[in-house]
């Protein structure tokens, strides 16, 4: 995850909840694993997470299913809204950008 990914709310609809749940919970292990890097100890960085665990997973449709989970209240996302406190390198590699009917969101972190 180079640059921010986009995804439309259109696009969260191709998943079913036993795959959301799998993914969900193999996404947060990955979140607490001690290799992850964190913004403390409660915020690990998507762009670590994918990257050190999900490498073979395509960025968009990995981006597309947490969002989707996060719909589904299966998983908890954060924004990086103190971004001169964080490391820039990963805030940029974690960035997703979520086009709603409602409007645009943006997210950097995974909640544990």
């Amino acid at each position: 995850m180079n640059n921010a990914t986009t995804v439309t709310a259109a696009e969260l609809t191709e998943y079913n909840a036993a795959e959301l749940g799998l993914f969900a919970m193999a996404v947060k292990a990955a979140a607490a694993a001690p290799s992850t890097a964190k913004y403390y100890d409660e915020l690990a960085y998507i762009g670590s997470v994918k990257q050190e665990w999900f490498p073979r997973t395509d960025t968009h449709d990995f981006c597309a299913m947490l969002l989707a989970c996060l719909q589904a209240g299966m998983l908890r996302m954060a924004r990086a809204d103190l971004v001169g406190a964080m490391n820039p390198v990963h805030v940029a590699a974690s960035e997703i950008t979520y086009l709603s009917g409602w409007g645009k969101a943006e997210f950097h972190f995974i909640v544990l």
